[in-house]
């Protein structure tokens, strides 16, 4: 599932760089906002994959979320695919 996620927030524009010192103690596998000054930064934390933090500002989280739910419903739409299928092979 991590990776998964990890493979939206590039496609959504996030860039994959080696965490801060300060980024560090950031929630693994958890999306957070941080206040820079003077925008909103959205930060992942991958500890146990590549040791990285994802990085992306308002634009790049609004279009990882529309891409998350784009994923959600063609998850949706392919198990109730093969639940018909599945109806449809019943004797």
């Amino acid at each position: 599932m991590a990776r998964q996620q990890e493979n939206l927030l590039v496609k959504a524009g996030f860039e994959r760089r080696a965490a801060e010192s300060s980024e560090r103690d950031l929630p693994p596998h958890e999306i957070v906002d941080r206040w820079d000054g003077e925008n909103t930064v959205y930060l992942y934390a991958d500890p146990d994959g590549c040791h990285c933090v994802y990085a992306g500002g308002t634009p790049e989280y609004q279009r990882y979320h529309w891409l998350e739910a784009r994923e959600n419903v063609l998850r949706e739409m392919d198990g109730a695919a093969i639940n018909a299928a599945a109806i449809d092979d019943a004797p």
